[in-house]
């Protein structure tokens, strides 16, 4: 009888994932400005993008963490 290996999703796992997902994501966005607005190609990349954001929540607790930074203004 085989024992089976206990899976472990640790913290370089996290880092890798997300990197690779951010990356993803620039694509999917960059696409986006190029594909026709409504079409399959469109649509498709806005399907992912919104489970990238999804993963991204899930594996950080930020709704936002792929979004550029925003700037404050100094007054």
């Amino acid at each position: 009888m085989s024992s089976r290996t206990k899976r472990f999703f640790g913290d370089e796992d996290k880092k890798e994932l997300l990197t690779a997902l951010r990356l993803c994501r620039m694509s999917l966005q960059r696409v986006s400005t190029i594909a026709p607005i409504g079409g399959d190609v469109y649509q498709g990349c806005d399907a992912v993008r919104k489970a990238i954001d999804e993963l991204g929540f899930v594996l950080t607790g930020d709704r936002e963490h792929f979004y550029a930074p925003r700037h404050i203004a100094s007054g």
